[in-house]
């Protein structure tokens, strides 16, 4: 987070320098400038982060006995019932943690689009002379032109602005919804290994009874013999 954070604001720092073309509406509505987009981002990252380190280090994935199909009672019943004593605090636990997951995604993600927007931007200033950008060497196109990244700018350049607005938005959505079918397989993952780490405990306790009694049972034998 905090190396995508650093990296949009120099890529924006390089691409727009004036915060023309801008999407942040709290920036925009306030005109904060730079400081204030830099103070917003920090602020922004510290924000998610706590929910984030909850869903790392805090939530207790209930034990789940595995099945070959994965029943969608596990979810309603184990995960949003069974994390914690107190039943609305489990249930309370369970929406958190789903939050973090999704706040986590969606900031990862949209940090990456944001990224390659104003990358492509920035190359289209080169090639289409699209206003509010840098004037840059033009020696730029002629390592681009006719090569698959100028293809990739002159598609994305052609694009109406309320275009680009959807297809980012688009993209975040598609790009939020894959982590999140890898998130529900790990919550049955993560709650197989916690019964396959108890019944592995009780398993190597049986073990280790086993064994001493075995151990007696030789010594009084050496004894009386």
């Amino acid at each position: 987070m905090t190396v995508l954070n650093g990296l949009d604001f120099l890529v924006t720092l390089k691409t727009i320098p004036s915060l023309e073309f801008e999407a942040n509406p709290i920036l925009d509505e306030f005109n904060l400038g730079w400081i204030g987009l830099l103070i917003f981002g920090i602020i922004y990252q510290l924000v998610l982060i706590i929910p984030f380190y909850f869903h790392c280090f805090v939530f207790n994935y209930p034990e789940y006995k595995y099945r070959k199909s994965f029943p969608s009672k596990f979810i309603w019943e184990v995960y949003f019932f069974r994390n914690d004593q107190r039943p609305y605090v489990s249930f309370a636990n369970g929406v958190f943690n789903i939050l973090a997951v999704y706040l986590f995604w969606e900031y990862v993600i949209g940090k990456i689009i944001a990224i390659l927007n104003n990358i492509l931007l920035f190359l289209g200033d080169h090639f289409f002379g699209l206003p509010g950008y840098i004037e840059i060497d033009p020696e730029m196109k002629s390592r681009f032109e006719g090569g698959w990244i100028y293809d990739i700018v002159d598609a994305y350049s052609s694009i109406s602005p309320a275009g680009k607005a959807d297809l980012l938005k688009y993209a975040t959505i598609v790009g939020v919804s894959i982590p999140f079918l890898i998130f529900l397989s790990s919550i049955q993952r993560k709650a197989r290994q916690n019964f396959l780490r108890e019944r592995k405990t009780k398993r190597q306790s049986k073990y280790f009874i086993a064994f001493f009694c075995f151990f007696q049972i030789v010594l009084w034998i050496l004894e009386n013999t």
